[in-house]
């Protein structure tokens, strides 16, 4: 990498070479020191001293090659900080002010020993007390420098400071930005100006057009645009080209192509070259979405054999390498061509794969969608697997925050950019997201993939998704808090099936586990204090985001703020209820109450108008969903209940088979209450001991615990009962309740999952990875099904489930797939063996029912290492069978008999549940000696050295927004 150097010995910035400038020194004093930045994206590398220097009168110095767009762009940047004194100087005039010069690297204003990376799109920015220059590799770099530049200045005391810095920059991936690819309402002209603006300022440099209801571009490609539809697109060529993006045009022929036909390739480069006369170089052929297993024309069949994903891969194939190569390489500029195959959405080796492996051109670039259309993770083993399928690097469309499939009905997706493993540079061209159909909306991801694309050795979620908040914010605090309240009530990301890959609302879940944490802990004032400050900060996001955001957001999300703002009333007004309850005025706490449930209902009711996605026509707003309404819900019933009782829903079996349960009283609401008093009866035939417990006064928004043991009959066994507490007391007269608490008596405090499958009698592995052991992984996405392709066996189906060794055993849970209701168990027998061979009587029969909850299966404590479950029959009497999960709850193994003393197990584990807080998240580190945040500078020359040498050269880490991980408390 060549070095050059900005600053001079000393601390003046000085330009030295041929025809070099002498920047004046400093007319104005530095100013106080200022918190380090959070650009976006993540600089490679970069160094904030501290210091800013006030920006006043301006002088922008130009060389031969200083880029029209970045300068542009730089007029627009200091004018958008009001700094209006600005002069432009021509090449070889003196600056008197306060000077930016905007060069190429090697440029004779620009100091041999400048540390502009020696990549495409590298940048180097320098700023000090005397001036800044910005550097770039090429007209790209200078642009991209000029957005660093803006968000190195700050506002202090009402007037624009730029502060002190020392950035040197390039991206890891040489294509980033977004694909127009979803179904539904395209965007408009404007919106699509204003997006590719928007991608300039995060650093993006592609914009893939490719509405899918855009009729010229899918299913009438043959067709030429119309006159006003091209002279837009040539207005969009217009604007990248201003934004240093590449405006890739895309057409979809494959729902009619026919591959062998002269004219339809004739009409296929006719639409291509309408497109290259306005001045677009990049281009694009979609396979996406069409069948592959049928041709358009006889002339296909005739040409390339039979209709399979072989022959349409071959007469695919066929067409790129004849687009790429007869006309992409005859048209000056043309970058090389880049197409999404139809199978796009796995790492499957497969036929189709194997001829574009072979066949396609090597210039062509293959875009993937990761394992699945919407992936709930990218590895880089995943990547590294499809570049060994295709043969090349491939470029990664990510189906996120797209929200064009049935399960995002109602939902904007709002949450970080996760699961996406560090290091995918290594296996990616690079990037672009499908935003959704809200294009201001989908900024804030668009922001942090962007920002990975980028970076991605540095990035880090969470870090990432509060800096883009920031970014969207202007760094308006108050705004960007309001932002992020508001973004996690949509946080959840949902896939096909029925488990997302990101949780709704984690900061909301883990103020909500706070408060019952607290409650139930007798700390109810406390607790209704710390909720009502998180409530009036909800019910206030709204407003703040209407008079702060840029209008397209405030306008994309105005049925979501709606919304929002009624949450907010119904959950200020439901603590409200509960604090006036508590204060002893029950008549107004109801008012309270019943107006609440009345915003709830409201907000629950608001639909989602106008309607841009293919959404269904009475599409309700979800917010904060299954978080939000259900704390509403539960805090209008926390106000209906005087006194409650409560208990650990699991308690642990003895060695006689009962269990020691801890109850507690609380006295939430009943005022001048005293002699509290419970009595107890347990089920299934039990006893308990004490059958009366008096637990004296118990004031309001307190508690007092006590502790009963309950035994049954007979041998131990794992059993789910309840417990029956009725309580009385005496306010002015005496009153009292009842409750049934729950009970899980088992022999171990959670299920854990078998060390292997023993046997099965049938599954799934031709057809779909439907193995046995993925009842076994941990993984509710996986599941077991039994034998469906070629044959579908009839129950009963059997699955043996081994525990490595001889335990005792109490209870199976059966986790149902989360997908789909097929092969759902329904009639069931268990048995347990000590050797895989001899079996007994079944331990547990019975029915399931439907549902795809799980099911906790008790029996009598038994010694085994071999767990059997036996499917009888399936919910709606089909053949299969199917299972997301078995664990089996282990009390401890059986010592040997030649052991003295048993050696207890590791505590069991339940199954994993993915969320935000696993490995793949984009938290992993950055590889050993990859650039990472806080990281040193390596030299920039010795005027550097000399100008900062007293300075720690850091790269800021993430701070400012950024919350804590989240956890959820569960009750």
């Amino acid at each position: 990498m060549r070095r050059r150097s900005i600053i001079a010995s000393g601390v003046s910035l000085a330009l030295a070479g041929a025809g070099a400038l002498a920047l004046p020194s400093a007319s104005v004093p530095a100013a106080a020191a200022l918190p380090a930045p959070q650009v976006l994206p993540t600089p490679a590398r970069a160094s904030y001293p501290g210091g800013s220097t006030a920006l006043g009168s301006v002088d922008v110095v130009t060389t031969a090659t200083t880029d029209p767009a970045a300068l542009a762009e730089l007029l627009a940047v200091l004018d958008g900080h009001g700094v209006t004194d600005v002069d432009v100087l021509e090449p070889g005039t003196t600056p008197t002010d306060f000077a930016v010069v905007l060069a190429t690297a090697g440029e004779d204003a620009v100091d041999e020993g400048t540390d502009v990376p020696d990549s495409a799109e590298g940048y180097a920015v320098v700023a000090g007390a005397d001036g800044a220059v910005i550097a770039g590799r090429d007209g790209a770099g200078q642009f991209y420098g000029v957005q660093t530049l803006d968000q190195l200045v700050a506002d202090v005391d009402g007037a624009p400071h730029l502060r002190d810095a020392v950035v040197a920059d390039a991206p890891a991936m040489s294509l980033r930005g977004t694909i127009e690819g979803f179904y539904g309402g395209p965007w408009t002209h404007v919106e699509r100006l204003e997006h590719i603006d928007f991608l300039g300022s995060v650093k993006a440099n592609t914009y893939i057009y490719a509405p899918k209801d855009d009729p010229y571009h899918r299913d009438q490609w043959r067709e030429p645009y119309p006159a006003d539809q091209l002279a837009q697109l040539g207005e969009l060529v217009d604007q990248a080209n201003a934004h240093h993006v590449q405006f890739t045009f895309a057409v979809s022929p494959g729902v009619s192509m026919c591959y062998s036909d002269p004219e339809h390739r004739a009409d296929l480069k006719a639409k291509l070259d309408a497109i290259y006369d306005l001045g677009a170089r990049s281009f694009y052929i979609a396979l996406d979405d069409i069948a592959y297993t049928s041709w358009n024309c006889v002339s296909d069949e005739t040409t390339y054999g039979a209709p399979s994903p072989a022959t349409a891969a071959a007469a695919q194939v066929d067409l790129l390498n004849d687009v790429q190569r007869t006309w992409i390489a005859e048209r000056e500029g043309a970058r090389p061509l880049q197409m999404v195959p139809t199978e796009y959405g796995d790492i499957a080796d497969t036929e189709y794969k194997d001829v574009f492996r072979a066949e396609l051109d090597p210039a062509v670039v293959v875009q993937w969608t990761g394992t699945d259309v919407v992936p709930r993770s990218i590895t880089n083993v995943d990547a590294q697997t499809v570049a060994g399928l295709y043969d090349r690097k491939v470029f990664l469309w990510d189906n996120y925050p797209v929200n064009d499939f049935g399960d995002t009905s109602g939902r904007l997706l709002l949450g970080p950019y996760a699961h996406r493993d560090n290091g995918l540079s290594e296996h990616l061209t690079g990037i672009v997201s499908n935003p959704m159909n809200q294009p201001y909306a989908s900024q804030l991801v668009v922001a942090s993939v962007a920002d990975f694309a980028w970076n991605d050795t540095a990035f880090e979620a969470e870090a990432s998704w509060c800096s883009a908040i920031g970014f969207l914010a202007d760094d308006d605090a108050e705004l960007a808090a309001a932002l992020e309240v508001f973004a996690d009530l949509s946080r959840m990301a949902p896939t096909f099936g029925s488990v997302p890959w990101q949780p709704q609302a984690p900061a909301l879940a883990e103020v909500a586990g706070d408060f019952w944490a607290a409650w139930d802990a007798g700390e109810g004032a406390a607790a209704l204090t710390a909720l009502d400050e998180y409530a009036q900060t909800l019910a206030a996001a709204p407003e703040t985001i209407r008079a702060g955001a840029d209008d397209g957001l405030v306008a994309d999300a105005a049925n979501w703020l709606d919304a929002t703002d009624l949450w907010g009333d119904a959950l200020t007004g439901a603590v409200a209820s509960l604090r006036t309850r508590m204060a002893g005025d029950g008549d107004a706490a109801d008012a309270l109450a019943a107006a609440a449930q009345a915003d709830a209902d409201a907000a629950a009711d608001v639909r989602v108008n106008p309607l841009r996605n293919r959404w269904p026509a009475d599409a309700r707003v979800k917010v904060g969903d299954g978080v939000l309404d259900v704390l509403v819900a539960d805090l209008l019933e926390l106000g209906s209940e005087d006194v409650t009782v409560t208990a650990p829903e699991r308690v642990l079996l003895d060695a006689e088979g009962g269990v020691s349960v801890p109850l507690t009283v609380a006295n939430q609401f009943a005022a001048g209450a005293t002699g509290f008093t419970v009595q107890l009866e347990v089920g299934d035939g039990g006893t308990v001991e004490p059958v009366e417990v008096e637990l004296g006064d118990i004031p309001v928004g307190t508690s007092a615990s006590t502790t009963v043991d309950v035994q049954w009959p007979g041998a131990p066994a794992a059993r789910s009962t309840s417990l029956t507490a009725t309580v009385t007391w005496t306010a002015g007269t005496e009153a009292s309740t009842t409750a049934d608490v729950p009970l899980q008596a088992a022999c171990a405090p959670a299920g854990s999952s078998p060390t292997g499958i023993h046997a099965v009698s049938s599954e799934e592995v031709e057809g779909e990875d439907a193995g046995a052991v993925n009842a076994i992984d941990g993984d509710l996405t996986t599941f077991w099904h039994t034998q469906w392709s070629g044959a579908e066996p009839v129950p009963p189906h059997t699955i043996d489930l081994d525990l490595g060794e001889l335990t005792r055993v109490c209870a199976l849970t059966y986790y149902p797939r989360t997908d789909a209701d097929n092969g759902q168990i329904d009639e069931y027998e268990i048995y347990v063996s000590t050797d895989g061979e001899t079996w007994g009587e079944p331990v547990s029969t019975g029915s399931l029912g439907s549902g795809r909850h799980e099911r906790w299966i008790p029996f009598e404590v038994s010694e085994a290492r071999y767990v059997r479950l036996v499917a009888l029959s399936e919910v709606a009497d089909r053949p299969w069978a199917t299972a997301a999960e078995l664990t089996v709850d282990v009390a401890q193994p059986v010592p040997p008999t030649e052991e003295p003393t048993p050696t207890p197990t590791a505590e069991p584990t339940a199954p994993v549940i993915p969320t935000p807080d696993q490995p793949g998240d984009g938290a992993t580190p950055a590889p050993t000696g990859a650039p990472a945040p806080g990281g040193d500078l390596p030299s920039t020359g010795a005027g550097t050295a000399a100008a900062y040498a007293a300075l720690a050269l850091l790269l800021a880490a993430a701070g400012g927004l950024a919350l804590a991980r989240r956890r959820v408390s569960a009750d």
